[in-house]
């Protein structure tokens, strides 16, 4: 033959990978000693695997095979989650707000580029993710596929959040009554976010049960609020930003705060628009400082849940 052609076989070879005990074989074909294909069964016991450069890693479990011709095999198998712990401080305002639809449209590189292999990974975990740090406490579980190749990849499935966590949005405290991110259109990585969770407030004149709802997708979510007993939209915002309603408020000299919290919400609050306010308190509405003749304020249930301030001077 012009070529030579041959196949290397290898029987189990055991090694050492992420502090796991790492065993491979399989098949590799090569023509003129160039590998033209694989056949490789790999199993990682208790290790550390990193899928996701902005994530923690995985502690767990691993069956990958790599199969296919040299030029774009694919990766298969399964990745069993054992423990995954978000213990590092997150700065969700910033996450939130480089989620626009712009950023995950750039997050997609160029076809064009080298994949090196296509994926077609599950990876599951059952309750064994651990959020622990200035967001939250508790736990989730996932079952996910992670498809494309290196250059573009996707993701499909579900992360559910166990019931009876807490959640802490700008120094309060929630009890997580349920959690789940979808991962339906697999290469944006927007999921739908479906959100539900509650928290007293103690008034100065009584307690008030607060339920808070975020739904939609991720880059565009809406907030909805209900409190028993019932009470409007802007006290609700007053209460969870400020611990008063509106006429709380204005009975203690906190005018400017009683109109910003018409049109802001807890989570909208990310932007600083009650604190840049209350940075020149009752004195906003003076004639020295800002003169408005026309302000219209947007709900946080707008525009990716943020809140948009529109002023003529």
């Amino acid at each position: 033959n012009k070529y030579l052609r041959s196949e290397i076989e290898f029987s189990k070879v055991t090694g050492r990978l992420g502090g796991g005990e790492l065993n491979v074989q399989g098949k590799i074909a090569t023509e003129s000693f160039v590998p033209q294909g694989f056949d490789i069964q790999a199993e990682l016991n208790a290790g550390q695997i990193k899928l996701i450069s902005d994530l923690p890693p995985i502690y767990g479990d691993a069956q990958l095979n790599l199969k296919g011709p040299l030029e774009e095999p694919i990766m298969s198998g399964d990745v069993q989650i054992l423990d995954m712990q978000f213990i590092e401080r997150i700065d969700w305002e910033d996450w939130l707000l480089a989620f626009s639809s712009l950023n995950l449209d750039q997050n997609i590189d160029d076809d064009n580029e080298q994949s090196y292999f296509r994926m077609d990974i599950g990876v599951k975990g059952d309750n064994s993710i651990r959020v622990r740090n200035n967001l939250g406490d508790l736990h989730a579980s996932a079952d996910l596929q992670m498809i494309g190749t290196l250059t573009r990849p996707g993701m499909r499935g579900v992360v559910q959040v166990e019931p009876d966590g807490r959640v802490l949005l700008k120094e309060r405290d929630f009890n997580l009554l349920r959690g789940e991110l979808r991962f339906v259109d697999p290469y944006t990585f927007d999921p739908e976010v479906d959100i539900a969770m509650t928290t007293t407030v103690r008034s100065l004149e009584q307690d008030i049960d607060i339920q808070y709802y975020v739904s939609g997708l991720y880059s565009n979510w809406v907030t909805q609020t209900t409190s028993n007993p019932p009470l409007p939209q802007a006290d609700i915002n007053s209460l969870l930003l400020l611990g008063m309603t509106r006429d709380q408020l204005e009975r203690f000299g906190g005018l400017s705060s009683a109109l910003i919290v018409e049109g802001g919400d807890l989570i909208a609050s990310k932007f600083g628009v009650v604190e840049r306010f209350n940075q020149v308190s009752e004195g906003i509405f003076q004639a020295d400082i800002l003169r408005f003749d026309r302000m219209d304020i947007i709900s946080g249930a707008s525009m990716a849940g943020s809140s948009a301030m529109n002023s003529s001077l």
